[in-house]
């Protein structure tokens, strides 16, 4: 797996949103299959780098993801509707991210409760007290 990271914002790069990405497709594959009414266009919404290093709009198309690839996005809006792209992608990832971050979420229970255990279960009967019925 590789990472995608997404700045929303070209000026301020503390703001970012993260999510794994699978090697062995290119930005434009992802891009078509992850976010809804994507489509080429003449002036990319974003800045692209790879490991640091920027990548050409044509590189979108021909550089395929290796494992362990450091992927950037770096918003460029230019128009109203490069604007609305990248907004779309950083909810893609924002909601990517907090599904993993959830499905990371240790469940106690699942862990402290034996198997078949029949203390557990509903319908489970104690002894009765020594203090019930008749005393002397």
């Amino acid at each position: 797996m590789s990472m995608l990271v997404v700045y929303p914002n070209k000026l301020d790069r503390s703001k970012r949103d993260f999510t794994q990405i699978p090697s062995g497709k290119t930005l434009n594959d992802w891009m078509s299959e992850n976010i809804k009414g994507y489509y080429v266009s003449n002036t990319p919404p974003f800045s692209y780098f790879v490991n640091g290093e920027q990548k050409t709009p044509s590189d979108w198309f021909s550089y395929v993801w290796k494992e362990g690839d450091y992927v950037e996005l770096v918003a460029e809006p230019k128009d109203p509707v490069s604007q609305a792209i990248a907004a779309i992608v950083v909810a893609v990832v924002a909601a990517g991210a907090a599904i993993y971050a959830m499905n990371q979420i240790p469940d106690n229970l699942q862990n402290t409760t034996p198997e078949g255990s029949p203390i557990y279960d509903a319908n489970a009967q104690g002894k009765p007290s020594p203090f019930d019925g008749d005393h002397p």
